[in-house]
């Protein structure tokens, strides 16, 4: 048998992106000598935490192998292909998958308008604690803001996005608060007003929102979760509480 001993899983079935392969093959191979004969089809078993994947056929000379669920260890699989009542060796199978969001380098800064601009970096992980790269991610929000200042008024909800891919080592998170043209989320009506960040930082919250994440695309709601948290924003800054990730058991 020859074929690659690993496959992606990114939050659905058939999810799949340039780098992180959804689906591999493993090929049979007879090694049948000029007086064997070598007629039967091969066919295809798999032992471990066999939940994890897929056949597309069986029996066949070539297997699409296909990730469905996160291994947990590594080599939890073993794959064997039986020809004529002779099995190969088992061929150890790892499903690798986005696992852990870890943050946080945070930095707030003033808006040109009044108001604030507190950045995030972000850092992918696989199960192994290995970073991952270029991943398409996306994040998304509960329906409506919630109010945190008792007669809360003009501030905005934040829009949810995504990202098709092709960052490399960490990914930002942007949340801000300002008023002026161009998505403000602090009118200058707003009660209380947003302001430039202070020193010390003010205390004084105005709302906050659920958030979550999910990577392997770029659909605002799509792919794996693999953290949530709050955004709570302040009147001069934001920040994360209550994050969780992994969320996946």
């Amino acid at each position: 048998m020859t074929g690659y001993d690993a496959v992606w899983f990114l939050g659905a079935t058939g999810q799949s992106q340039s780098g992180y392969a959804n689906i591999t093959y493993e090929t049979a191979h007879t090694n049948c000598g000029a007086s064997d004969t070598c007629t039967d089809t091969p066919s295809w078993t798999a032992t471990g935490n066999t939940s994890e994947i897929s056949f597309l056929c069986n029996p066949c000379a070539v297997q699409t192998v296909g990730g469905v669920a996160r291994s947990n260890t590594f080599h939890d699989i073993q794959l064997v292909v039986s020809i004529g009542g002779f099995s190969s060796d088992p061929l150890p199978f790892t499903v690798y998958a986005p696992y852990e969001l870890t943050c946080c380098n945070m930095t707030s800064n003033s808006a040109f308008f009044d108001g604030f601009e507190t950045t995030v970096t972000l850092t992918l992980y696989d199960r192994f604690n290995d970073p991952l790269v270029g991943l398409a991610y996306n994040e998304s929000f509960t329906a409506t803001l919630i109010p945190d200042y008792a007669g809360l008024s003009g501030w905005g909800q934040p829009t949810a996005g995504g990202v098709a891919g092709g960052w490399v080592g960490s990914m930002g998170d942007k949340m801000g608060a300002f008023d002026g043209t161009g998505g403000s989320r602090c009118t200058t009506v707003a009660n209380p007003h947003c302001t430039h960040p202070q020193s010390p930082l003010s205390t004084t919250m105005a709302m906050h929102n659920n958030q979550s994440w999910q990577v392997g695309n770029s659909i605002v709601g799509y792919g794996l979760q693999v953290r949530t948290d709050t955004q709570q924003f302040y009147v001069d800054h934001a920040l994360y509480t209550y994050p969780v990730s992994p969320t996946q058991p």
